[in-house]
């Protein structure tokens, strides 16, 4: 059984635990990212993908479909109460603030992802909140696990209400990744082309390694 631990089930600090505007309708679905993600892991049965901003739990709901091991967190639980999307369909999706500590479990013991995404999730976060959240996908990842990320560089304001608080170029992302040791893979960026989970014309979309050390 997957389970997860934590002090802080909702994000209620966050903007968009007050202005659920993501999850209210966004719930991505990409069959052809799928197969691409699968292939790059041959040898490990069955592939274990962590997704960090699930919003409707869609991905992961497809994950599971295809015979895999996948886990959801989403910050807010306007979908879960609505059962909206895969919430009433799939165990595996929580609620968290991944802005701090979490430990998720499978039968008792840590567990590691072989991939970590987050799409359209990194601008929502204060700078201040970016230390931990990257510590969080560091000591959830496998030996040789890839973190996929979607970042937005637009503005976003929802009836006065900011939601994308760190709005910056991606130059700036891959220096703030690589202080924490987890250096970009062009050579898989290449591989995915623009099949990505999703693909919005605002964002850029980039694959992390953790290489310790790498500064």
């Amino acid at each position: 059984m997957i389970t997860l631990k934590t002090n802080y089930p909702l994000a209620i600090e966050s903007n968009d635990y007050l202005c659920p505007h993501g999850t209210r309708r966004d719930n991505s679905t990409n069959k052809r990212f799928n197969k691409k993600l699968y292939k790059l892991f041959p040898s490990n049965s069955p592939i274990k993908i962590l997704d960090l901003g699930c919003s409707g739990g869609g991905f992961i709901q497809s994950v599971i479909e295809d015979g895999y091991i996948g886990v959801g967190l989403e910050g807010s639980d306007w979908s879960k109460n609505l059962g909206r999307g895969a919430w009433s369909k799939i165990p595996t999706l929580f609620t968290a603030d991944i802005t701090k500590p979490f430990n998720i479990l499978l039968n008792d013991k840590h567990l590691n992802f072989d991939v970590i995404t987050s799409f359209e999730v990194f601008e929502h976060l204060k700078m201040m909140e970016l230390g931990q959240t990257i510590k969080n996908m560091i000591g959830h990842l496998t030996q040789g696990g890839i973190i996929i990320l979607g970042i937005s560089t637009a503005e976003e304001v929802i009836n006065d209400v900011v939601l994308h608080h760190t709005v910056k170029p991606l130059e700036w992302w891959e220096e703030k990744f690589l202080t924490y040791g987890l250096v970009r893979r062009k050579d898989v960026e290449k591989y995915f082309g623009k099949q990505y989970l999703r693909q919005d014309p605002e964002s850029f979309y980039f694959v992390l390694q953790y290489v310790k050390y790498a500064k």
